[in-house]
């Protein structure tokens, strides 16, 4: 759990795509940021956006908007 710009709350999950694939497990929508597809959607009320790397699954929740949650989400894998 962070927070992010003294007030907003982010929680990152990481976890095993093949178990949990982020594209069939879920509602979120893909969208490209950065020339990076990015799952982006609202689930109980907070915006969540999901990514797959090698295998390994990365999701971010947090009130921000959804624009937002998946810039953070890129920004967060790059090397």
């Amino acid at each position: 759990l962070y927070t992010v710009n003294g007030q907003h709350r982010v929680t990152m999950y990481v976890f095993d795509s093949r178990t949990v694939p982020v594209q069939k497990a879920t509602r979120l929508q893909p969208r490209v940021v950065r020339e990076r597809s990015v799952y982006v959607g609202r689930l109980r009320g907070y915006s969540v956006a999901a990514v797959e790397q090698g295998g390994v699954g990365y999701a971010i929740t947090s009130d921000l908007d959804d624009d937002e949650s998946a810039r953070m989400m890129v920004a967060a894998i790059q090397p």
